[in-house]
């Protein structure tokens, strides 16, 4: 096996001094923050705040935790770099995978995303908000490598296979689909709990993070949650995709976020058992609603 993977950090300036920045305001606090983490990439900050990747709302109290936090963040970072090449290793032992060329970008977030993919350097990159990440930090950290490792083997599958690049890919293809997402967060779950065992499934779901999802609650409304995800597998919103899968918002009648989280893991992980891993990273997004079907008629039978 080949795996060529390049990393990339971004801030480690900015955690450092962090303590000095508590008490600017928003527009010095912002200047500080796109100096020391994104001077060189200004063009890509703009573009990740455009697309709600980076949240400004976030910035003050994120500056907070990071200058409460600068020695558990600064040591994330590092065992992070030390992680990486195994756990690439292990997704793609995991998928069959036998190379694999990789960027990864490891920045200083706002606290409202630890991991996404985008294009760094005209290159499709796993972006890896560190002080996100330290929440984790150390016994959990490599399933949440794992698992973000796990969407970014599946986009070079998928990008291969179907002849899309990234922007195609997700604006032709994925585009806030409901089932798409459902496969690709049921799929990263299912991955770091094999690779990395030990856990309960409420930890591989992240429901034991602030505004995770209530795995309580899940697992009382299962069936309701099943059925409801057969009513939204062609719904292509991005407000049905924030309230099943993003923190901080659910529909009405749920009474907490990121459930989709947990529909996902269901479904892939019976999936799964049937056809294998390999296999399944490998499904065309034709076949995702039909295997999504499958599980849920499957499951009101029982």
């Amino acid at each position: 096996m080949s795996v060529n993977c390049r990393v990339k950090a971004l801030g480690e300036k900015f955690v450092e001094l962090s303590k000095n920045f508590t008490g600017l305001d928003q527009r010095e606090l912002l200047e500080k923050y796109i100096g020391l983490v994104w001077k060189g990439y200004e063009n890509l900050y703009e573009r990740l705040v455009a697309k709600w990747r980076i949240s400004l709302d976030n910035l003050k109290p994120a500056t907070r935790f990071v200058a409460e936090n600068r020695a558990r963040i600064l040591e994330t970072k590092s065992l992070i770099l030390k992680m990486l090449k195994n756990c690439f290793e292990k997704v793609c032992n995991l998928f069959d995978v036998s190379d694999l060329d990789v960027d990864v970008v490891l920045f200083v977030g706002t606290m409202n995303v630890d991991g996404f993919i985008d294009i760094f350097e005209d290159r499709e990159a796993l972006f890896i908000g560190y002080e996100k990440a330290s929440l984790h930090y150390p016994k959990f950290l490599e399933v949440f490598l794992c698992h973000e490792i796990t969407h970014i083997v599946h986009m070079k599958i998928l990008s291969k296979n179907l002849n899309l690049p990234l922007d195609k890919l997700f604006n032709e293809v994925l585009d806030w689909w409901f089932t798409a997402a459902l496969i690709w967060e049921g799929l990263a779950t299912v991955a770091s709990k094999v690779l990395v065992p030990g856990f309960s499934d409420e930890e591989y779901l992240f429901c034991n993070m602030p505004n995770c999802g209530n795995y309580k609650w899940f697992e009382e409304n299962r069936d309701f949650l099943l059925r409801r995800a057969k009513e939204l597998l062609d719904a292509k919103d991005f407000e049905v995709f924030r309230n099943y899968f993003m923190g901080g918002s659910h529909p009405e009648d749920i009474s907490s976020p990121r459930s989709g989280y947990y529909i996902g893991y269901l479904v892939v992980k019976e999936a799964v058992e049937k056809i294998g891993f390999p296999r399944f990273i490998r499904l065309h997004p034709d076949d995702w609603r039909r295997t999504v079907l499958s599980v849920v008629e499957q499951r009101k039978q029982c």
